[in-house]
């Protein structure tokens, strides 16, 4: 699954949706598009916006692909990466992918 999360009008993430990669691979990712449309419509209805999305890299560094940059094509949304590499501890990175820059954004984490 390619999970996408959501944000209030307080900028806090209160929901998680899951998407289907379409792809069905370790290795590339490309989000089934009725079930995102799906979120994005229940987003529209309830007032939430696009926080993030996140997916796994098993054997390499939480650093975007060429392909994650490829596929970033919503502005302001988050992508989060988490390196599997070493399965007893997990990296993860945020990440704000536009135009085809890359920057590395802080990870916070509340309560």
């Amino acid at each position: 699954a390619m999970p996408a999360l959501a944000r209030d009008a307080d900028d806090q993430v209160c929901k998680l949706y899951r998407i289907t990669n379409i792809e069905h691979s370790e290795r590339f990712y490309v989000m089934d598009s009725q079930e995102q449309l799906h979120a994005l419509l229940e987003m529209d209805r309830t007032n939430l916006e696009p926080a993030a999305v996140y997916h796994s890299h098993p054997a390499t560094e939480p650093r975007p692909s060429q392909h994650d940059i490829d596929l970033a094509k919503w502005p302001g949304l988050r992508f989060i990466i988490v390196s599997l590499r070493n399965p007893q501890n997990p990296e993860i990175r945020v990440w704000n992918i536009e135009d085809g820059h890359v920057t590395e954004e802080p990870l916070t984490v509340d309560g």
